[in-house]
């Protein structure tokens, strides 16, 4: 018995001491780690965000192109280098062509549908899909939608003057009234009722509980795992009740041969068109539509709350940004069109710096699809080359990238104008990558845009901004979140200009 019980143990930890040579049987450096968790220990134990940790990691390793991690078991690369990464996501997509999530399709149809989660042929095949539903044509025919939820945000706001408000909840209020209107035609209460049933949905599988934060772990630490267990993003009351709206929503569109140029429209005309289940099912506009709500919702109110709450801190930006609005429409909210916003310079550079200084997502995760081999592993050309098998993970730290000081001087330092045209050109390429680059550069990147300056617009116009005492400062990232959120929120006062 002893003897069987001393081999299992030899086995194991042979096996352990295998795994975990990995990247020193080919050259590549790697920070500490431990068995069983790899370098994710704080993580596991809740006690840091993944994306900080991550961060402090590239940090670490400044003169490197790259270097090794270890997920739990799983051996993962970390590209720094921009023209590396300019490889990976454009040059060399072809070797790089998935991202490193398993989701089942029959245990989650709505996330595992998502062109995020697909793989392969069929990502190419409803990529291709949904590219109509979100050209600039298709956009600015939401924008009438949008302003409507502005007015009703006016109306919300008018009771809630100079108290604090948490900017997290009143944007997600914001924008699932807007993917409400713009993507199914209804209107969502955001405005009317406490706990909205559409706001719920919504932000329910990027909710701060313990139960979000394993399935983070699960997905970011073993992808490959969740497919197994059948990890399911969205809860089966989520499923119903997106099923329960899109197909209730059509039907009556339908029979009623109602045209409301949104996007449960382009599906529509789309499913039309195809006319084959096996090619666009319903299951499949599902997907688009979980994706629509995911990407309107949650990531966009995350940059919203990050720019109001910078304007809030900053009042000389603030009063700048409201100047070229002023500007622009001629001291007229009624001129207001997506031509004028086109024109606000000033609000492009303020939403890049809240984006480079807190990105919704912190990293990127790609995974290997054919054998690839890396040039150097330093920057000063010194280094093994490295050959990446098919099925390896590859990060990218965008909350690395964005605060460099080698690409951006002063980083901790809010300054808009660092995005100005003359100074725009001088950032180094793949080094801001707030909705990544190449073919699967996100492709909600001009609503999210729509919605979160019509936001800024609608409230600098009418309010000027304090920061609340309620905000915790310094802000510190929330350990089990998916999408870069902040401890305690982040709470301002609205006062009537």
């Amino acid at each position: 018995m002893w003897f069987a019980l001393i081999a299992i143990i030899t086995i194991i930890w042979l096996y352990l001491k295998h795994n975990y040579n990995y990247w020193k049987n080919q050259g590549v450096d790697t920070p500490k780690y431990y068995y069983f968790v790899g370098n994710l220990l704080e993580q596991v134990l809740f006690k840091k965000n993944g994306g900080v940790i991550l961060q402090e990691y590239y940090k670490a390793f400044e003169g490197y192109n790259y270097f090794g991690l270890y997920n739990a078991m799983q051996p993962v690369i970390v590209i720094r280098n921009p023209d590396v990464i300019n490889d990976i996501l454009v040059k060399d997509f072809a070797s790089f062509a998935d991202n490193d999530f398993d989701i089942d399709e029959q245990t989650d149809p709505i996330f595992g549908r998502a062109p995020f989660i697909l793989k392969g042929q069929r990502w190419k095949h409803v990529r291709a899909q949904s590219t109509p539903s979100f050209t600039s044509g298709k956009i600015k025919l939401m924008m009438p939608h949008v302003k409507e939820t502005c007015i009703k945000l006016l109306e919300y706001l008018k009771e809630r003057e100079n108290i604090p408000i948490e900017l997290d909840i009143l944007n997600k209020r914001i924008n699932a009234e807007n993917v409400a209107s713009c993507a199914f035609g209804l209107d969502g209460g955001s405005f009317i009722q406490e706990k909205a049933q559409f706001v719920e949905f919504a932000n329910e599988p990027m909710q701060t509980t313990p139960m979000n934060g394993l399935k983070n772990l699960i997905l970011l630490m073993c992808p490959s795992l969740s497919r197994v267990i059948k990890l399911s993003f969205y809860k089966k009351e989520t499923v119903e009740y997106l099923h329960s709206i899109v197909e209730q929503t059509m039907k009556y569109r339908v029979e009623n041969n109602i045209e409301r140029n949104d996007f449960l429209d382009e599906m529509k005309r789309l499913r039309l068109k195809i006319n084959d289940d096996k090619l666009f099912s319903f299951y499949d506009i599902l997907g688009h539509a979980g994706a629509f709500l995911l990407d309107g919702v949650v990531t966009s109110s995350t940059t919203a709350s990050y720019a109001l709450y910078e304007l809030a801190k900053h009042p000389d930006i603030q009063e700048k940004l409201r100047e070229e609005i002023h500007q622009v429409l001629n001291n007229n909210m009624e001129e207001l069109t997506y031509e004028k916003m086109q024109e606000m310079e000033y609000l492009d550079c303020v939403l890049n710096e809240t984006m480079r200084q807190h990105p919704p997502l912190m990293f990127m995760t790609k995974r290997v699809t054919k054998p690839y081999t890396l040039g150097a592993m330093r920057d000063d050309n010194t280094g093994p080359r490295v050959e990446l098998e098919v099925g390896t993970p590859v990060k990218i730290s965008l909350l690395g990238l964005h605060m460099d000081e080698k690409y951006f001087p002063e980083p901790e330092k809010f300054d808009p104008d660092r995005f100005k045209p003359e100074n725009k050109c001088k950032i180094p390429k793949n080094s801001f990558l707030p909705f990544g680059a190449g073919p699967r550069v996100c492709l909600g990147m001009r609503f999210a845009l729509l919605q979160t300056k019509m936001t800024l617009i609608t409230i600098l116009y009418h309010y000027k901004l304090t920061l609340s005492a309620k905000t915790q400062e310094p802000l510190k990232i929330h350990p089990v979140s998916f999408i870069n959120t902040a401890v305690g929120g982040y709470w301002v006062e609205f006062s009537k200009l």
